[in-house]
């Protein structure tokens, strides 16, 4: 397989590793918020993955930004607040990747709620001189 077909197949079979879908939460965070807390850190990973690739695919150019920008300021709210620190971590570097430059233009210019976590977030490293 190749191209399309394999990208589809390898959609398919990550999806049925996760209980939960970056669809779901991005678009319904609080009905799916259960199966995020079931959820271990490869998990989030995984999930933080798939959520830039369909943040950055065109399907969301159709859908309203601004629940979906309110559902992720949710999701990450929820890891703050369940401690998933690395799984936090890990979102803003994938941010920081050129190749979710436009997920990264409209998330953190359209919402100042997750500039603020992320900002709580770097400010609470403490680096440890040895």
């Amino acid at each position: 397989m190749v191209g399309l077909q394999a990208a589809t197949h390898f959609r398919k079979s990550l999806a049925a590793f996760l209980s939960v879908s970056p669809e779901q939460i991005l678009l319904d965070f609080e009905k799916n918020k259960a199966a995020l807390k079931k959820l271990r850190f490869p998990d989030l990973i995984v999930l933080n993955e798939q959520m830039m690739i369909w943040l950055n695919g065109n399907a969301t150019d159709k859908l309203d930004k601004s629940l979906i920008i309110k559902n992720l300021e949710n999701y990450l709210k929820f890891l703050k607040t369940d401690k998933h620190n690395e799984a936090i971590a890990h979102f803003a570097a994938l941010l920081e990747d050129k190749k979710f430059g436009k997920v990264a233009g409209w998330v953190l210019i359209d919402s100042m709620e997750i500039m603020t976590i992320f900002e709580q977030f770097i400010s609470g490293i403490q680096l440890v001189n040895k």
